[in-house]
């Protein structure tokens, strides 16, 4: 992790993506160790998952109301 002396912004970016490629070796990890116990993937085709998407928004905003400037942000990732 890289941070430039006095950029406290420069540094919770540093340390955000940090998280970011930690989060997704552990989750890389899992995804493996699943399969491998015998759980099988079923990726569901794109039309799909649009309308999975549209199903849960109502949810965000009862649930997530406070939150949904990061779930956007997170979402737009």
């Amino acid at each position: 992790m890289h941070c430039r002396r006095n950029t406290g912004r420069s540094c919770k970016r540093a340390s955000a993506q940090y998280e970011r490629q930690l989060w997704a070796q552990e989750e890389t990890a899992a995804r493996k160790a699943a399969l491998a116990g015998g759980c099988r993937e079923l990726p569901l085709p794109e039309e799909e998952m649009q309308n999975f998407r549209q199903l849960v928004q109502p949810l965000y905003r009862k649930y997530c109301a406070d939150y949904l400037p990061l779930v956007e942000e997170i979402q737009a990732e």
